[in-house]
């Protein structure tokens, strides 16, 4: 049986009131394998509220008992917008901790406002502990990120 990446329906709802059907959509932006790609860590638009999930490379479900900490919000992980650009990059060693983490680039709000280069919180899968918190740029200072201020 595939894993169902399907939005609530009070998601689309809310979603209805600004933007038209193709936007509220869950529209998946970012896939990336995780350690031997056994699991994917995906990432959607989710009818403008950012979701992610990690799900077996065959497209199932994992197991009730195989929770991965830091995973559910999507928030600066991929964009609100499926027409916003985006990247990420699931990173298995190198971290603090040598702790495997993903680190994206995409708008962190709504309004765009925002635009972010992130690292979330890094856990210990073992012991489902948070060792390290998350890292971003500067919030509303993405000016250097501007091609026209690069020197």
């Amino acid at each position: 049986m595939s894993y169902n990446l399907s939005i609530y329906a009070n998601y689309i709802s809310v979603c209805f009131i600004f933007f038209q059907l193709f936007d509220c959509r869950n529209h998946i932006r970012v896939i990336q394998p995780i350690g031997d790609g056994e699991r994917l860590y995906v990432c959607g638009t989710n009818a403008h509220s950012p979701k992610d999930w990690v799900i077996y490379s065959n497209l199932t479900h994992l197991g009730r008992n195989q929770y991965v900490p830091g995973v559910g919000m999507g928030i600066a992980k991929c964009p609100y917008d499926p027409a916003d650009n985006s990247t990420a990059v699931w990173v298995e060693q190198g971290n603090p901790g040598d702790l495997p983490g993903l680190y994206s680039g995409t708008n962190a709000e709504f309004t765009k406002a925002d635009t972010v280069i992130f690292r979330t919180d890094l856990h210990n899968f073992t012991t489902g502990r948070r060792e390290f918190t998350f890292k971003r740029t500067i919030k509303y200072d993405s000016k250097w990120l501007d091609s026209e201020y690069n020197c």
